[in-house]
């Protein structure tokens, strides 16, 4: 099956996803361009998971080595990832700040 047909748009809801800088909750955007679509103060605050490449599935994740994470799967190579938010990012004055969303995993 080509990445493409594997990689249909779907939204998420997450909550309890976090860093250092705070528990984040919203909506995730999986599919050729995934977003971020970070709850804050009544709106949403929108940003690329840049560098991800396009990702068919997104799921929030919990366990002991990746607490308050997710688990998605990249299309291209059909793998599963665990990760978790970077240190850097958070949403502050109606945007995120911090440089990109790649992931650690």
């Amino acid at each position: 099956m080509q990445a493409d047909a594997q990689c249909r748009p779907a939204f998420t809801p997450f909550r309890g996803v976090s860093n250092e800088l705070g528990t984040h909750q919203g909506v995730f955007l999986s599919g050729a361009a995934p977003l971020w679509l970070f709850a804050h103060r009544g709106a949403y605050v929108a940003h690329a998971a840049a560098g991800e490449g396009p990702l068919s599935a997104f799921a929030p994740w919990h366990s002991a080595s990746h607490a308050h994470g997710f688990v998605s799967v990249a299309a291209a190579a059909n793998e599963l990832r665990f990760c978790q938010l970077p240190h850097h990012v958070g949403v502050e004055g109606g945007r995120v700040e911090g440089q990109g969303l790649r992931v650690k995993g």
